[in-house]
């Protein structure tokens, strides 16, 4: 006899937004998920004007209404901020009026900062009693369960990290250098063009590759300051074969950002070979090694970030190398496969 596949409604972004949890999504389908289980997919957000954003909820919520009764469980992708703001509603239609299981996906690389520095104290008991509705909590590191155990019940907190396909690896010969996210202060950019004319001394051919959205017009600006403009390409938002090709066309990336929770775009460089450069923050440090499988530097180190990609770029074995541990990394922990698995011993288990 068939084993009965669990009914599992999920709630995120558009699958063809910007930003890591729609990769996330992403990955979950081309691993299959929807063909363990059967998944319904309601999408709660989007990119666009207000308008769009609100017809976009709203029909989430007449969708979610029609088909949460033949549901088991409510899986909800969280980030901080705006995102909480509409999926606790979500979170307390599931529970309370149609007493179905609920999972929070958190996401967010500010949820500490929005939790801890913006929120009112009657915001955070909102947010406690909201996290207590949840029968699991899944975190994307050891380091954010260590946070979020603080905030509800940690028999509730799972780690399932963050997972993507193993694929091509790169040819690591070239001073190519690929900066993947939102442009701007948090993600570190404005620190990576600082630093670009010292790395452009020692080394004249430097290409940096900026694929993202954000502030693009304040890079540009920093750029020609400090006449660099010509040694970066801006990419724009990238998704599917151009992505591919520009994981395969550079050597290092970089990410020296100053708070992340699990960057998706850190574990597909690194499932490309990729020598990777991130900063010691958020649930890095779980997956990165220092010198093992990457290099690890302090955010707003200027001296240090320059000098890494200094020495990584005159140094083609030590790029090589780094890049075969962080390969090595993805196969063997952070492969989608493994973490599916993991996902649906979560939805047997409540």
């Amino acid at each position: 006899m068939n084993e009965r596949l669990i009914r599992v409604l999920m709630l995120g972004p558009q699958k063809k937004s910007k930003g890591g949890i729609a990769t996330v999504i992403e990955q979950y389908y081309s691993a299959g998920l929807d063909k363990y289980i059967m998944m319904r997919y309601v999408s709660t957000a989007c990119d666009g004007n207000i308008l769009k954003k609100y017809l976009v909820f709203a029909l989430g919520v007449l969708k979610f209404i029609v088909i949460v009764p033949r549901t088991e469980i409510v899986h909800i992708h969280m980030a901080s901020r705006g995102s909480y703001k509409r999926k606790k509603i979500f979170v307390r239609l599931a529970k309370e009026l149609f007493r179905k299981k609920v999972i929070i996906h958190l996401h967010g690389a500010e949820f500490k900062k929005f939790y801890g520095e913006e929120a009112s104290d009657s915001l955070k008991n909102e947010v406690r009693k909201t996290f207590d509705l949840a029968d699991k909590v899944i975190v994307l590191s050891e380091e954010w369960k260590t946070f979020i155990d603080t905030i509800v019940d940690s028999k509730k907190v799972v780690v399932i990290h963050n997972a993507v396909k193993v694929s091509k690896r790169a040819e690591l010969d070239n001073h190519n250098i690929l900066f993947l996210g939102r442009l701007g202060e948090r993600k570190g950019t404005f620190d990576l063009l600082k630093v670009l004319p010292k790395v452009k001394e020692k080394c004249s051919d430097v290409i940096l590759n900026l694929a993202g959205d954000g502030d693009i017009l304040q890079c540009k600006k920093i750029a020609i300051e400090n006449g660099t403009i010509d040694n970066i390409h801006f990419c724009g938002w990238v998704t599917g074969k151009e992505k591919e090709i520009l994981f395969t066309n550079n050597s290092i990336f970089v990410l020296p950002s100053y708070n992340e929770g699990l960057p998706m775009s850190m574990l597909e460089a690194m499932a490309h070979g990729l020598t990777v450069v991130v900063s010691k923050v958020g649930g890095i440090c779980s997956v990165i090694k220092d010198n093992q499988n990457g290099v690890l530097i302090e955010a707003g180190n200027l001296d240090e970030l320059s000098e890494t990609l200094c020495n990584l770029l005159s140094c083609n074995e030590r790029k090589v190398e780094l890049g075969s541990g962080a390969f090595k990394t993805i196969q063997e922990s952070f492969s989608i496969d493994n973490q599916i698995k993991k996902l649906i011993a979560l939805y047997k288990e409540i």
